[in-house]
């Protein structure tokens, strides 16, 4: 396995410079807009996929060390809340307590170095510890940071550690890396006009998407990504926002900005972490006046409405669908629903960009 460097350039080209800046404008542009960690990201590789099929060698080498640094990060955030929590003292095996020592340090300099037997060894019998499991549900979320596919990248150390080893479609799904600037993807329509699409990952930091929102296409569609699951959570490093009220208000920004004849489509995303939580913790942490059941439809239905009141104040009508963004299996009915907003009639995609 090689170093750490999480640089990516393979998936798709970042035009952070100028997102309107081709000469022949295409005839949709979808605008990808959510907050980070809202599987924005993730609905674009699965365009992606629905449109080129699988990644290219090059592509699936450059993801590979972005997904060990995923995983070795993970089990790190996960020990050091463990050690700030006073719970390290409880790994009474000196194995358990010397393995997390050498993670630790292993990860002050971890772009640097190249993952060792002996550290995927530390990793394997750490996240085969009955406490580092149980750390799951008492983990802080909004005071550490652990990805939603940081089980899944643990559970799958034996394939990572492999010196061949090549990302699947799961991984790929999966992975975590900031969105800095705009990326596209352009791909092309089987309908009688061979109509072309652009779709633009408008980046994390929404006080730039206004410069998408302002592109030049013959027809736009809006796409408004919303994490389910952040019900229960506040923002990174501000702990008096909760991130689904932030939505919530981010949204109605929006609606103020966007031009009236632009559809408007809202992605309720993670619906399998959210019937997960839902479980343990009820959605009236988050909106004291919700008097329903925690079964997930009604809570998804509830939370969707607090988005459409929203457009109804500024006269305006969204399409939503709840979603599961790392369903490969339900990428394309997904695609064909929000292609749907637009008056491009979809017939699936051809093969070129």
């Amino acid at each position: 396995m090689g170093s750490l460097s999480t640089k990516l350039s393979g998936e798709n080209r970042n035009v952070n410079e100028n997102p309107h800046n081709d000469i022949v404008q295409p005839d949709l542009g979808i605008l990808l807009l959510g907050l980070p960690l809202s599987g924005k990201s993730t609905i674009f590789r699965q365009l992606t996929l629905l449109h080129k099929g699988e990644y290219d060698e090059e592509s699936l080498k450059m993801l590979t060390p972005v997904i060990v640094h995923n995983t070795l990060t993970s089990i790190c955030n996960i020990l050091q809340f463990l050690t700030d929590s006073n719970s390290l003292n409880l790994l009474e095996d000196p194995q358990t307590s010397d393995d997390a020592r050498t993670l630790l340090e292993f990860e002050k300099n971890i772009s640097e170095k190249r993952v060792s037997d002996d550290i995927w060894d530390c990793i394997e019998r750490l996240w085969a510890n009955k406490l580092i499991r149980q750390s799951f549900d008492k983990f802080d979320h909004n005071e550490y940071l652990l990805l939603d596919s940081a089980c899944y990248f643990l559970d799958n150390v034996s394939r990572m550690r492999d010196p061949f080893y090549k990302p699947n479609n799961n991984d790929v799904m999966r992975y975590y890396i900031r969105t800095t600037g705009f990326h596209e993807l352009n791909i092309n329509l089987k309908n009688q006009n061979k109509s072309t699409v652009k779709v633009l990952d408008c980046g994390s930091d929404h006080r730039r998407w206004v410069h998408a929102l302002n592109s030049r296409f013959r027809e736009k569609v809006v796409v408004f990504c919303v994490s389910l699951s952040d019900y229960n959570l506040m923002r990174y490093r501000d702990q008096h926002t909760n991130r689904l009220h932030f939505s919530l208000t981010l949204f109605e920004s929006l609606l103020k900005k966007i031009d009236e004849n632009v559809p408007i489509v809202l992605l309720l995303n993670k619906v399998d972490l959210f019937k997960q939580k839902l479980e343990k913790i009820s959605l009236k942490v988050c909106f004291p006046d919700y008097e329903g059941s925690d079964v997930v439809e009604e809570a998804c239905q509830f939370i969707r409405q607090k988005f459409e009141v929203l457009s109804e104040i500024e006269g305006r009508e969204i399409h939503s669908f709840v979603t599961c963004a790392i369903d490969l299996e339900s990428s394309g009915t997904l695609w064909e629903n929000i292609l749907g907003c637009s008056s491009i009639s979809e017939g699936g995609f051809s093969d070129g960009e």
